[in-house]
């Protein structure tokens, strides 16, 4: 006879939020390391228009064009700003969804456990059957003998 677990419903449940959650967790995260990635073409391309800057006041280019630069030095520092807070919120996110996902994880181990107790506590009973009906039959046949 099988062990039958009554919340197996109730655990395949647990096990699926966990897995909803934890791809949950998998996509702010990967938006995040995207976001990174992004944060550190602008900080290159901040560098290399600035050491474009630079060459062009040593080279003496007119005033236009410095403007020009430095507009496009602007125009990056506020997209670069811009990546930044992204980032700060998406981490935020990381971590609430972080949190959303250990507690389905907990969740998910309590129901666990009752059924590993369950199946524990099923298979001493089993066990002690067994061993009654061995008993007993071991009486019948051999009590017999005695009379």
């Amino acid at each position: 006879m099988r062990s039958r677990f009554p919340l197996e419903s109730v655990l395949r449940y647990r096990n699926s939020i966990e897995r909803r959650e934890w791809l949950a967790l998998q996509s702010v995260l990967i938006q995040l390391q995207r976001a990174r990635e992004e944060l550190k073409c602008y900080e290159v391309q901040q560098k290399s228009e600035l050491a474009r800057q630079e060459q062009a006041l040593r080279d003496g280019v007119a005033g236009a064009m410095l403007q020009f630069l430095s507009e496009c030095h602007s125009v990056l520092e506020s997209s670069r700003h811009e990546v930044q807070t992204r980032v700060q919120q998406l981490q935020q996110e990381y971590r609430k969804q972080q949190d959303i996902f250990l507690q389905a994880r907990q969740a998910r181990k309590v129901i666990e456990e009752l059924r590993n107790e369950h199946y524990q506590r099923w298979l001493r009973e089993s066990e002690r059957r067994e061993q009654a009906e061995a008993d007993e039959a071991f009486l019948l046949t051999h009590g017999s003998m005695r009379s």
